[in-house]
């Protein structure tokens, strides 16, 4: 998986603050050979490395709605101690308002976003992490971390900011918008080029293409029109 060419994450220690050694989870038996296969598939990928670094976080595994396994990393004792990033998130509900106004809309996943965001050299240490085997650190932005959503919102802000009139992102959700189907032509192929340039890959599994509305936020969106999603308000009804 490539790397984006974009600013890398960075962690800034608050001053003052000792960083303490986290109790290591042990990992039962019976999964040693999963965690042992997820991170030689991480290791080849180029998204881990092994590391040497004095504190290291442990791992719990997760297991997912078709039975594999989610390596996550416990980042707690780390995110106590990181200097929190303010950089503003895009209001939402002025998105879904501006989005909502157009009459066709485009929204975008893009594969495994936060690895495609690089860590900064300085900061990969602070992201290592011990298994029954070795201990490793990221070479990309790991999900867990304090102001990882800050770092992903600034980035995508960056790399659409030629194209605000029509293509917002909230995070990793990324719309775009348009009056009519030939300008939104147009559009999508501003945004998917300079997709392209920078290294990011769509999950095209996972895009919606050429709407007249849309999931987005919770919320129906689209040709002027702004409604909460049925499939959201049925979960309300029945708890």
């Amino acid at each position: 998986m490539k790397k984006a060419k974009v600013e890398g994450h960075k962690i800034q220690l608050i001053p003052n603050m000792k960083r303490k050694k986290p109790y290591i989870y042990r990992i039962p038996e019976a999964l040693k050979g999963k965690v042992d296969e997820q991170i030689g598939e991480l290791l080849d990928a180029g998204l881990i490395e092994e590391s040497d670094s004095d504190i290291a976080h442990p791992v719990a595994c997760v297991y997912k709605k078709d039975g594999s396994v989610r390596l996550c990393v416990d980042y707690r004792t780390l995110n106590a101690v990181t200097k929190p990033d303010d950089f503003p998130m895009e209001n939402a509900v002025d998105l879904m308002y501006d989005i909502g106004k157009a009459n066709i809309i485009t929204t975008l996943d893009l594969l495994k976003g936060y690895w495609a965001i690089p860590m900064e050299e300085h900061s990969k240490d602070y992201t290592s992490f011990k298994t029954h085997r070795a201990q490793y650190r990221f070479n990309v932005l790991p999900l867990g971390l304090k102001n990882a959503a800050a770092t992903f919102q600034r980035v995508m802000n960056n790399s659409l900011k030629e194209f605000s009139e029509f293509a917002r992102a909230y995070i990793d959700d990324i719309a775009i918008y348009s009056a009519d189907i030939g300008t939104h032509l147009k559009h999508q192929d501003c945004v998917f080029r300079k997709l392209d340039e920078l290294g990011f890959t769509v999950n095209t599994k996972k895009c919606s293409f050429v709407k007249n509305q849309i999931k987005y936020l919770g919320h129906i969106i689209g040709s002027g029109r702004h409604l909460p999603d049925p499939d959201k308000v049925k979960v309300i009804r029945e708890l």
